[in-house]
């Protein structure tokens, strides 16, 4: 299966949520290779999630934050935590903001340990393809398909726990 530049999916992007929202054709930090494109994505006016005025697949809003998810994700039990503000690294935020984001993640990720009960949580930060700050948030589970290693983005997409589930568990 060859995988197509969308965020390395090789089935396409996803609709629903915030994995549609990275640049099209970019896989890893091979924007880097444009750096205008790149300036662009740092700096806030080639992001999509700034210029649309938020993410797509929002479950919750905070006053630092939004918690999002997608139908169909990588794990059964996915979520992310976008920055409201335009920033690459956690480490741009002001002291307040800091701990709300830090603080939104690991709330988002308790309840969702309550609700699907994995055997682990993991986290992950990169931006590398789309430069907003943002943390995906994976349930693991014993003999789930990434035992023995991290996330494979190139695999294909899974049912998600249902969205209305998320959302309830999140307020």
């Amino acid at each position: 299966m060859a995988v197509r530049g969308d965020l390395g999916r090789a089935e396409g992007r996803v609709r629903d949520g915030f994995m549609a929202d990275g640049p099209q054709d970019v896989l890893g930090g091979s924007i880097w290779d444009e750096p205008e494109r790149w300036s662009r994505e740092v700096d806030g006016s080639g992001c999509v999630i700034c210029r649309r005025g938020g993410p797509l697949g929002v479950l919750v809003e905070r006053p630092t934050t939004w918690i999002t998810s997608d139908r169909l994700a990588l794990t059964r039990g996915y979520l992310c935590v976008v920055a409201r503000r335009h920033v690459l690294e956690p480490f741009e935020l002001d002291p307040a903001e800091r701990a709300a984001f830090w603080n939104d993640l690991l709330v988002a990720a308790e309840r969702l340990a309550a609700l699907v009960a994995p055997v682990k949580v993991n986290y992950e930060i990169h931006g590398n393809s789309l430069a907003h700050l943002h943390a995906h948030i994976y349930a693991r589970y014993r003999g789930d398909r990434f035992v023995g290693g991290p996330i494979d983005s190139r695999l294909p997409l899974v049912d998600n726990v249902p969205l209305d589930d998320l959302r309830r568990a999140l307020s």
